[in-house]
C-alpha cells in the first residue's frame, strides 16, 4: 500500500492537477496515480485540470492537490474506496457534476449513482438509479448513462438540467437503453450510446427545441462509446 511519504490520501477518487509546463514529447505526471483514470476535464477557468477515477492515492507534489473537492468521495478508510469511483464529469454554472459507479459516495446512499458540488459542499442531483453520463454542449447540460429513475419518478433516455433540476426534454422519444455522450454539429445535438428505441439505432439529433430526429440513416450497430 502507498506509504504517506510517497502519496497524498484523497479519501476520494478526484484530483486537481495545476499547470505543468510540457515539451513537445511525453513526460510523466508527477508519478501519476495508483488507480485508472475515468474521466477528467478543465476547471471552470482552465487553471487546473480535474480528474476522476478509481484511485485512491495520488503521488505527493506541488501539482497535485484536493483543494476545492469537498473531499472527494468521503471515504476514510485506509485503502480507500474503489467501488465509488468516478466515471464522468462536468462544470456546469460553477457546479462541478459527477456520476460515480456505486452507491455509497460520501456516505449518503440515498444520492444514488450521482453528485454535485457547488463551493465545496456535496448535494444530490436527483438520486439516480444508474451509471450517469454527463454531457456539456453549448452551456446546457444533458445527463445519461443508465439511470432510468431520478427523484423517484420514472424519467429514462436523455434528461437536461434546467433551473436547479433535471427536467425531461421535450417530444424526447428513447426508453430505457445507455446513453454515453453528445456532441454539436450541423445545427443540431447529437446523442450517441447503446439503443434501439424511438426509431434510433445508437444515434439520434434533437434540433435544441423539441424536434428528434431518429431516421436520417440505417443507424449504428452496436454500442457507440
Amino acid at each position: 500500500m502507498p506509504t504517506g511519504q510517497e502519496y497524498l490520501r484523497l479519501g476520494a477518487a478526484c484530483a486537481l492537477l495545476a499547470p505543468l509546463w510540457l515539451h513537445a514529447q511525453w513526460e510523466s505526471l508527477l508519478g501519476g496515480v495508483n488507480g485508472s483514470v475515468k474521466t477528467l476535464l478543465l476547471n471552470p477557468d482552465s487553471s487546473a485540470l480535474v480528474l476522476g477515477g478509481t484511485f485512491p492515492f495520488v503521488r505527493t507534489g506541488d501539482a497535485w492537490t484536493t483543494e476545492g473537492l469537498g473531499d472527494g468521495n468521503g471515504d476514510t478508510s485506509t485503502v480507500g474506496s474503489w467501488w465509488n469511483q468516478f466515471v464522468s464529469l462536468a462544470y456546469h454554472h460553477d457546479t462541478l457534476f459527477c456520476g460515480i459507479s456505486g452507491t455509497s459516495f460520501q456516505y449518503h446512499p440515498e444520492w444514488g449513482f450521482g453528485a454535485g458540488m457547488y463551493n465545496d459542499e456535496w448535494f444530490s442531483i436527483g438520486d439516480p438509479d444508474g451509471w450517469l453520463f454527463l454531457s456539456k454542449v453549448n452551456d446546457r447540460l444533458f445527463g445519461g448513462g443508465q439511470a432510468d429513475t431520478l427523484y423517484g419518478q420514472f424519467m429514462p433516455g436523455i434528461k437536461e438540467w434546467v433551473s436547479g433540476a433535471w427536467q425531461a426534454i421535450p417530444n424526447m422519444p428513447l426508453g430505457p437503453g445507455s446513453y454515453y455522450c453528445a456532441t454539436f454539429w450541423h445545427d443540431q445535438y447529437w446523442f450517441a450510446g447503446s439503443f434501439i428505441s424511438g426509431g434510433a439505432r445508437s444515434v439520434i439529433a434533437f434540433d435544441g427545441v423539441d424536434q428528434w430526429t431518429s431516421n436520417w440513416g440505417p443507424g449504428a450497430v452496436g454500442s457507440m462509446e
